[in-house]
């Protein structure tokens, strides 16, 4: 087992070093999609607005950049076998929201799973 101390890290330069903000999520949510929608935990998320069975549009607190970002999620949820997480349609995908949907793998029906997971990547405006 190794231990790091440090005081201060710079650049082969003697800068500062910046961290780069392009690796970090810009944006995150854990949410129960049955029932009412309840949030668990989330960053940079200002609503969550169920539009119908399995669809669902996540809002920014932030805006990103432009509408070129890209997120991922998973669910799970019990009896409703396995849950697929998807974009609903590009053009519901704007700058300060984006509209996601669940579906059941093996029929593409509408699924409300206990759980959904989101994260997003991309430039914050």
């Amino acid at each position: 087992m190794s231990t790091l101390h440090v005081n201060t890290v710079e650049t082969s330069l003697g800068g500062a070093v910046t961290l780069t903000q392009q690796v970090a999520a810009k944006h995150w949510t854990s949410w129960n999609q049955t029932g009412t929608l309840a949030v668990a935990d989330s960053f940079n998320q200002s609503s969550l607005t169920d539009e119908q069975s399995a669809y669902t549009t996540v809002a920014f607190t932030s805006n990103m950049s432009n509408d070129d970002y890209v997120y991922s999620g998973c669910c799970q949820g019990s009896n409703y076998g396995q849950t697929v997480f998807c974009e609903y349609l590009t053009s519901n995908k704007l700058t300060s929201a984006t509209q996601v949907r669940t579906l059941h793998n093996t029929n593409n029906g509408a699924q409300d799973p206990d759980d959904v997971m989101m994260h997003t990547h991309g430039d914050l405006a």
